[in-house]
């Protein structure tokens, strides 16, 4: 109890004046005390008071406010509801808990909107995005659309897509698809995933026959709708029915070995704005795209460090709603196979303008512009708790607009703050110390920081009092006579601040995303190249922003 005084007032407020109401209130209703109407399903009677089931269901509401005809009866006859659903809502309304799992959430779903539970109704649609599985994501898109939920559909066909060579060997519903959805799939097919160690077209050509055995689509306009945009070789056309052999283009098979599909997005992102932007690398054509959003960030990725592993995305920090200079210590997590954002716990420590790396199975963030941020942090996958780690190298302002990386055994830091002519590199050593890094490099402010494919560090761009934005680039060797030594890899076409760096082990590419000068462009230098090229026809969303950039896995 909370006592006040006010004036001559005394005020008295109860703690737990609700729970104890609930408490009562459904005491009285398995006690039977006090109803005043029965819910009959087909096997069971369900006893309750109108006054609670109309506060929480606008469709009992009407029907006990208005002149319905049920309203004059003590029992209703719901039998379209199921008894188990029937039963959890009920108990929900009273006691405020209910349990979704896979093995009711059709029936809490369906009777939920039949009582136009809207918010319960919206918790169990989010639940079905979050919780695609190859058995469930068919079924989840039949669902998405049965209560027009665009946003569990689009997750549902993207996670279609992701794992759709598992689920034509898996998932018995496989052949229940949509027929416009398997037109929109082949109509970009190089889009579906397809394991590595299979050849692409003979997967998606037995998918479509296997698919088609169920739905019986003629083969003419099966042909012309979704099989003719595969690319057949001669080795290939054997696949088709004999009748849509003929179709086939008879080409010569090639000499050049063609390239392996790399199922990966280059994903962007502009400082201050909230999209993020993604190029599928086996679709550059198709140009940048949006992919997401991140939720509830007010001053959008400022502030916030940004870094990916396999098919997630995990943003740290930042700065919210309570004000431009209030860090935030939240962890936010994407999933791109089920298209979901999810809060991770949150850092011990408040952080903004900081670095982080994934390193041997650990998230590690580290520094930031305010107190406490000295001590390093690191995010236990397997746990899923965070630790406070070593502290940051003993030089003012390094903790701010650092680079944090992972190289082959330790971690090092990359200072990308101060005047023109001072910078100084520490790296991680074996007893978790930290120690400067005494090999040179181009004295600039704000370039970009990445990784070649080999896993060597790059420092790309950036700016200098006297010649503006650079176009230089350096790479971290180690030579084997002379040691550590940074080397150049050549001039960017665009000179320019602050880009994305990214690099892809798969096809040995590095990216160069935007940034301050950059005009939108993004430049790649390939494996084998000496040479950057700027990749043409294609352009950010923000065109003189400063950016970071990731690889992330389909």
């Amino acid at each position: 109890m909370i006592e006040t005084i006010k004036g001559d007032k005394l005020i008295l407020r109860c703690n737990h004046a609700s729970k104890d109401f609930l408490s009562h209130i459904t005491k009285y209703r398995i006690n039977g005390a006090f109803t005043d109407i029965t819910l009959e399903t087909q096997g069971e009677s369900i006893h309750a008071h109108k006054i609670i089931l109309s506060a929480c269901s606008p469709y009992f509401e009407k029907m006990f406010t208005q002149d319905f005809i049920e309203n004059k009866y003590s029992s209703i006859n719901l039998e379209m509801c199921s008894d188990e659903s029937l039963r959890a809502l009920v108990d929900y309304m009273y006691n405020g808990i209910l349990e979704v799992d896979q093995r009711n959430v059709e029936e809490l779903l369906k009777t939920g909107d039949f009582l136009l539970l809207e918010d319960t109704r919206a918790a169990i649609l989010r639940y079905l995005q979050q919780t695609l599985t190859n058995e469930n994501c068919i079924r989840s898109l039949f669902q998405g659309r049965l209560y027009c939920c665009n946003l569990l559909v689009s997750s549902a066909l993207r996670y279609l897509k992701c794992h759709y060579h598992s689920i034509y060997e898996e998932n018995t519903s496989f052949g229940k698809i949509p027929y416009e959805d398997m037109k929109n799939l082949f109509s970009h097919y190089s889009s579906i995933f397809i394991r590595g160690d299979s050849e692409p077209v003979p997967v998606l050509t037995q998918s479509v026959l296997k698919w088609n055995e169920f739905n019986n689509i003629p083969l003419d306009q099966l042909w012309l709708e979704v099989l003719q945009h595969l690319d057949y070789d001669r080795k290939y056309i054997s696949l088709l029915p004999l009748y849509l052999q003929s179709k086939v283009v008879d080409k010569p098979d090639s000499t050049a070995p063609k390239s392996k599909r790399l199922n990966q997005f280059l994903i962007a992102v502009a400082f201050d704005e909230k999209e993020i932007e993604y190029l599928d690398l086996d679709n550059i054509d198709d140009g940048w795209n949006i992919l997401t959003e991140i939720p509830s960030m007010r001053y959008g990725l400022c502030g916030a460090s940004l870094t990916t592993s396999g098919n997630k995305i995990y943003i740290t920090g930042g700065v919210g709603s309570g004000g431009i200079m209030k860090p935030l210590k939240r962890l936010l997590i994407y999933d791109l196979v089920c298209n979901t954002w999810s809060n991770g716990p949150d850092m011990i420590q408040a952080r903004r303008c900081h670095g982080s790396c994934i390193h041997k199975s650990y998230l590690y963030v580290f520094g930031g512009e305010d107190e406490g941020c000295e001590v390093m942090e690191k995010f236990d996958f397997e746990s899923g708790q965070w630790s406070y780690g070593t502290e940051t190298p003993p030089i003012g302002k390094i903790q701010s607009f650092s680079y944090l990386c992972s190289t082959e055994l330790s971690l090092m830091c990359l200072n990308n703050y101060g005047d023109y002519n001072h910078r100084e590199d520490w790296t991680l050593d074996y007893n978790n110390n930290w120690i400067r890094f005494e090999v040179e490099r181009l004295p600039r402010d704000h370039p970009g920081f990445g990784r070649d494919p080999r896993g060597y560090i790059l420092i790309i761009g950036g700016k200098q009092e006297s010649n503006g934005y650079l176009p230089m680039t350096e790479v971290l060797l180690n030579d084997e006579t002379y040691g550590n030594k940074w080397a150049s890899i050549g001039e960017l076409n665009k000179a320019r601040a602050s880009p994305g760096v990214s690099s892809s082990m798969k096809n040995g590419t590095i990216y160069v995303v935007g940034g301050k000068g950059s005009e939108g462009s993004t430049e790649i230098l390939e494996q084998g190249s000496e040479s950057w090229k700027i990749i043409s026809n294609i352009s950010l969303k923000y065109p003189e922003q400063e950016y970071v950039s990731a690889i992330l896995n389909r």
